[in-house]
Order: C-alpha cells, then structure tokens, then sequence
C-alpha cells in the first residue's frame, strides 16, 4: 500500500450522484470498473479548524488499480490519497 499524504491532486469526472466514473492522474486517464466501498466519516471532533465534510470512495480501476479517493465535499477539490498493492 502506498499512503498519499496530503494526497495527490487529481480531475475526477462523476455521474449525476456524485460517484467517480474515471479519474486523471499526472496526466494519464483512469477509468473506474467498480466501487468498492463509499464513507464519509465525521471528521470535525479533532480538526482545530473546525468541521471537515470529505467523501472517500475506494475504486478499482479497468487497468486493476486499486485506490482510495478523497473528496472535499466544500470545495469540490478531488484528492488521490493511497494505492493499495
């Protein structure tokens, strides 16, 4: 597994629901094949800053990668956060 921390910036394109069909990164284009799991944890009780609204959907790819992506649901900003082996 590879964590990402911060994460990697990525473009995400999604179905009207909100859920990533394919994803660019570092310029290469990542089709998903199937969703895995869908979370949005409740992240404000530590966060100094207050409260953090982030999706996580982990995909797998038609190329068999297999990875986690962060969505910050404030700002619409998409982030690559771990590869898994």
């Amino acid at each position: 597994m590879r964590l990402h921390n911060p994460g990697i910036p990525i473009r995400v394109q999604a179905d009207p629901q909100g859920r990533p069909e394919a994803f660019t990164l570092q310029g290469r284009l990542h089709r998903v094949e199937s969703l895995e799991e869908h979370r949005e944890p409740h992240l404000d009780w530590w966060n100094p800053l207050g409260a953090a609204h982030r999706a996580y959907w982990l995909v797998a790819t038609e190329r068999g990668l297999i990875c986690e992506l962060c969505q910050d649901l404030a700002e619409g900003t998409w982030r690559l956060v771990r590869e898994l082996d």
